[in-house]
């Protein structure tokens, strides 16, 4: 059981950690590691403009001795806006640049009994954006769209996470506490800067395998200290409790099926003078893989749905589902290969019985090389 162990401190201390989404795959691996991915998506609105972003994500993990391992994680990206023809340069802004580089050191305390982690975010992309980069990065960070790269322009931060993980019976439980700093950054585009609120995370989690199949269930409450700004007036994010649970299982030629859903409460955000409403997030994946002539090949095919709930006068809820599939490429023991195309439509709610449609394409891939 300690592979368990190790599985369920690694899953508490990236959610403990808030890793951002785009490095979600990477995980604590005893032998050295190294992922370059590819990721491109495009968004197409109603109004005939669009969203482009386009990001090369890199991570390496590396270990050192039986207990400490070190991982750096980084993503050159490219992201604009446009109206009309995505072919011509003239019609949108655009940011190029590298992501914030996340340099993070694990180590393993006792049996498997403990995961310590201290995490350091690098500004190494670009930190001072103009009005026009503000308004691609506010397109990016738009939680619905599910962007490559969703944060940038920000400051240094540090992240310091333990996680804890018990077998009681057939079950893992654990539990892990993290801490993240954020570091002040400037905000060109408003004439100031902005000093963002710090973050504590809660995590308690269960494992348990059922025959074949396997389940991983997390509860995550966060809580945010106030954002400081010599141009804004104070702003305090409500705290967020975050449910979600996994099961993968083997059904008939389909091996292996993958269920999963998230839930994310968040209470109101508020400043000095009003408040503002967050709805209800929930999201959903099934993905399953049929092998092509044993384990070295296989089809996958996946189905998500987000559906967001309204803000503040009826704005900002969204019903995207994306649907699509792709290929599980096993060349050797040290090399695999997964590019995955994904086509979604859906909605934003844009005011009291008004949406907006959006049609969003997606293709990602990678190279994984296990030394």
């Amino acid at each position: 059981m300690k592979k368990n162990l190790v599985f369920a401190l690694t899953s508490l201390i990236l959610l403990t950690c808030g890793s951002q989404s785009l490095f979600a795959q990477s995980e604590f691996i005893r032998n050295r590691y190294l992922r370059l991915g590819f990721h491109a998506k495009l968004w197409e609105f109603e109004d005939n403009s669009g969203f482009l972003e386009v990001a090369l994500p890199m991570i390496y993990s590396m270990p050192i001795g039986r207990r400490f391992a070190l991982d750096v994680m980084a993503s050159p990206f490219g992201a604009g806006v446009y109206e009309g023809s995505l072919r011509d340069p003239s019609n949108g802004e655009k940011i190029i640049s590298l992501s914030d580089t996340y340099v993070r050191a694990s180590y393993i305390i006792g049996d498997n009994q403990a995961l310590l982690t201290v995490g350091v975010g690098i500004p190494s992309g670009t930190t001072e954006l103009n009005i026009e980069e503000f308004n691609i990065a506010g397109i990016a960070a738009n939680r619905a769209l599910a962007n490559p790269v969703s944060n940038f322009g920000s400051g240094s931060n540090v992240n310091v996470g333990l996680a804890v993980a018990r077998e009681i019976g057939s079950w893992v439980f654990g539990f892990g506490v993290g801490f993240a700093r954020r570091g002040e950054y400037n905000l060109n585009a408003l004439g100031g800067t902005i000093d963002p609120g710090d973050e504590i995370n809660v995590t308690i989690g269960a494992d348990k395998n059922f025959g074949s199949a396997k389940f991983t269930g997390d509860v995550i409450y966060t809580m945010y200290t106030e954002d400081q700004s010599n141009v804004l007036s104070p702003y305090q994010a409500g705290d967020k409790l975050y449910i979600n649970g996994r099961l993968i299982f083997t059904l008939g030629f389909l091996n292996p099926v993958i269920l999963s859903a998230g839930n994310r409460i968040r209470a109101e955000n508020s400043s000095r003078s009003q408040t503002f409403q967050n709805g209800n997030e929930f999201e959903a994946r099934i993905a399953a893989v049929v092998p092509v002539g044993g384990d070295n090949f296989g089809l996958k095919f996946v189905y998500l749905m987000r559906n967001y709930g309204d803000g503040n006068q009826d704005v900002g809820g969204a019903t995207i589902n994306g649907f699509g599939g792709g290929l599980v490429l096993k060349i050797s023991q040290h090399f695999t290969f997964d590019p995955t195309f994904i086509y979604s439509t859906g909605s934003f709610n844009t005011g009291k019985d008004t949406k907006a449609d959006v049609t969003g394409y997606e293709l990602t891939g990678g190279f994984a090389f296990r030394f």
